[in-house]
């Protein structure tokens, strides 16, 4: 048997192959990972794995083909009732994807670029606010017009995602949930033993292409993570007990990363829950769930610069980097 370490990065490989690479639409994506599959075949120590799962690669394939045809046909409705049949159990009414805990108390983290130098308030580095939906923009998982809450495991995959903004010009915070939270996630999958693990598998792939150019009005590698948070929304309301989703950043598959550590990458999107305070125009749920820290931000660090104490002898792992640094000297957060 594969240790979950070597399927899961077996499996992640479609990530760096050259079809996936090329990909330019959200169909090719589709074709580059069922094609991935089929090559599996040739990998000898996979070969168990194969047998188990090979009879469900050209069926589901054509699944979330029928989903991704609906789509670009303009046929949201019917690509939402496709994606409904393969990712929804009918007796649960939950999504057939991987669970994740995220544990009482674990530090998350928000980061917000801005063009001067200036201090968020708290609620600033939360959600937008119901009130402000004019300016949700469109992002891997997001509805346009409904705010979500963006967070990061470590302060600089919350860099990557801002585009690596100047690091001047940015505010950050520690945000940590006050309970045991379930999430969705999207993440590869460490085993391949049935269908649900192709799922997976097919979801992971085509949630996860880096967007190549920021200025396009339309990035199809957002579009199935579109649909998906959809579907999940409609299903929390319907008794999913998940709070949101949970995903790898793309940018932890890129040539330039500076750390190969896959749980510095992991991110978090939880949708905006009713009721909504009509004070801060905040979901009174996530508000409640989520305990924030004060708002530091790294011009105000810079004014008084110091030397770490330790002794720097592996210079070059996270734990001595200025992001771990200034992670370490984030207070406990508390309630908005």
């Amino acid at each position: 048997m594969l240790s979950k370490e070597y399927t899961r990065k077996t499996l992640e490989k479609i990530i760096t192959s050259t079809d996936y690479n090329i990909a330019n639409n959200v169909e090719d994506l589709l074709k580059a990972a069922s094609k991935f599959l089929h090559d599996l075949s040739g990998d000898v120590k996979f070969r168990d794995e194969y047998k188990a799962t090979s009879k469900y690669y050209t069926s589901e394939n054509n699944l979330f083909k029928k989903v991704i045809q609906d789509y670009l046909a303009g046929n949201i409705i019917d690509a939402l009732n496709d994606l409904h049949g393969i990712l929804v159990d009918s007796h649960t009414n939950k999504l057939r994807l991987r669970r994740d805990i995220l544990k009482r108390n674990t530090p998350l983290y928000r980061m917000r670029s801005q063009r001067g130098y200036k201090l968020y308030l708290r609620k600033e580095m939360f959600h937008i606010p119901t009130n402000k939906t004019q300016i949700v923009s469109n992002y891997r998982y997001s509805i346009n017009g409904f705010p979500c809450l963006y967070l990061g495991a470590s302060l600089y995959v919350c860099w990557e995602e801002t585009r690596r903004s100047d690091i001047d010009n940015v505010n950050y915070v520690k945000i940590t949930p006050t309970k045991d939270l379930t999430f969705v996630a999207t993440t590869c999958p460490d085993e391949f033993k049935n269908e649900d693990d192709v799922i997976q598998f097919f979801v992971f792939a085509l949630c996860t292409k880096m967007a190549d150019n920021d200025n396009d009005k339309f990035q199809f590698q957002y579009a199935f993570p579109e649909l998906l948070l959809h579907l999940l929304i409609n299903s929390m309301k319907k008794g999913d007990n998940a709070w949101g989703i949970k995903y790898v950043s793309a940018r932890y598959f890129e040539k330039d990363c500076q750390f190969s550590s896959e749980p510095f990458f992991y991110n978090y999107v939880i949708p905006k829950r009713e009721p909504i305070d009509g004070i801060d125009y905040l979901s009174n749920d996530l508000k409640a769930a989520f305990n924030v820290s004060n708002v530091k931000a790294f011009y105000v660090d810079r004014i008084y610069e110091r030397i770490p104490l330790k002794a720097l002898t592996r210079p070059y792992e996270y734990a001595n980097t200025h992001f771990r640094l200034l992670e370490d000297e984030l207070e406990a957060p508390t309630p908005l």
